[in-house]
């Protein structure tokens, strides 16, 4: 059986009407609403293990780490070129 053009706007009518139902029921809900947080625990901030929410400074840490990746670079590439140098002794 065919469907009546007046059916569709029935089915959209309908549509509608729950959405307005449910637009409402969320509006009662957000007004009823007492002035009780919305669940879960409030956060406590001093356990925050990030130093920028903690407010620490690591600059010169970072600092610190970099020289150290420097001089670490620096010494692998020595001990490089030693090995080079001995290499190329012993071929001689």
């Amino acid at each position: 059986m065919a469907k009546r053009s007046g059916m569709y706007k029935f089915e959209k009518r309908n549509k509608e009407i729950k959405r307005k139902k449910k637009q409402d029921a969320k509006t009662q809900k957000r007004l009823n609403k007492d002035g009780t947080p919305a669940g879960g625990p409030e956060i406590d901030y001093t356990l925050c293990t990030t130093a920028e929410a903690a407010g620490v400074d690591l600059a010169h840490l970072i600092e610190q780490q970099e020289k150290a990746a420097a001089q670490a670079a620096e010494a692998q590439a020595a001990a490089e070129a030693a090995q080079e140098e001995e290499e190329d002794e012993d071929q001689e």
